[in-house]
Order: C-alpha cells, then structure tokens, then sequence
C-alpha cells in the first residue's frame, strides 16, 4: 500500500524512483503477470492457428499452466515432512 501512495503522490513523471525503491518481490510479480498476459493469448493463439479448434487451444493453455505447476512440486521434501508428522 504504501507503494502505491508514494507512487501516486510523485504523479505519472516521477513514478521510477518509487518503482526502483520497490521490494524486488512486487516488481517481479508485476513482470511475471505482465509475461502471462501476454504469453497466455500467444499460446492460445498458436494453437488456434496450428489445429484450427479453439477449444484445443483453451485446454492446452490448461494444460501446459498444470504441467508448469506440477513440475514445481518437491516430491521428496513432501514424503519427509508427512513422515515427519
């Protein structure tokens, strides 16, 4: 929050400072949404463009972001901690 108030009382031509003073983890949760915005529709749109369906493009959107997540998962570090408890 109070990011967004240093940032809208510096108005629209000093908005860089207060992005550069920003926590490392808001800027790049700004920038990874900012690539899911666009990566989203480019995906969907290839898909569309290569099969002709836009429902395969919807469900490999889908399943690519699941794939994503799922290959994130420590397998291990979760079999220890639930021997753990």
């Amino acid at each position: 929050m109070d990011f967004v108030r240093r940032q809208s009382l510096r108005g629209v031509g000093g908005a860089w400072p207060a992005l550069l003073t920003a926590p490392i983890s808001r800027c790049l949760y700004k920038v990874t949404g900012k690539f899911a915005l666009v990566a989203g529709p480019v995906l969907v749109g290839a898909v569309v463009a290569l099969s002709g369906d836009v429902r395969l493009g919807i469900l490999m959107l889908v399943l690519v972001a699941s794939a994503w997540l799922l290959s994130r998962v420590d397998v291990a570090a979760g079999e220890r901690q639930a021997g753990a408890a």
